[in-house]
Formats: C-alpha cells, structure tokens, sequence
C-alpha cells in the first residue's frame, strides 16, 4: 500500500490529517457510541428466591387450566 504524501482537510474540525479518517471525527464517533451504550447495563434483579409451594403450583394449575 502506498501511503499518501497530501494531507487531507477535514471540513468539520479545519484540521489537516493523513490517514483514512479525521481523528477528531472518530473521537467524537467513539465517544457517541460509548454514551449511547453507558445506561443499557443490565440491572439485578432485585427479586428475592423462594421455595415454591403447594399454593404457588394451585395459581398455576388454575391459571393455565382453563380452556376458552
């Protein structure tokens, strides 16, 4: 691959640059993708786990039994 001797502009930042991309714009690109995805962590559950009992399984049957 033959590099490029000319510099490009970057028509957003005013900055001169040789590579593919304007290193200001990626920056800006990361930063947006990591603030995007920051708050979708998956939360605990706060749901505490019990022993299912005699009663639990009654609701089910009953709720599930029916027919339409």
């Amino acid at each position: 691959m033959v590099k490029s001797i000319f510099k490009k502009v970057c028509p957003i930042h005013r900055f001169s640059y040789s590579g593919e991309k304007c290193p200001f714009c990626e920056q800006e690109r990361i930063n947006n993708l990591v603030n995007k995805f920051k708050g979708t962590k998956m939360k605990p559950s706060t749901e505490k786990e019990r022993e299912i009992t005699k009663d639990d399984l009654n609701r089910l049957i009953n709720k599930f039994n029916k027919k339409k």
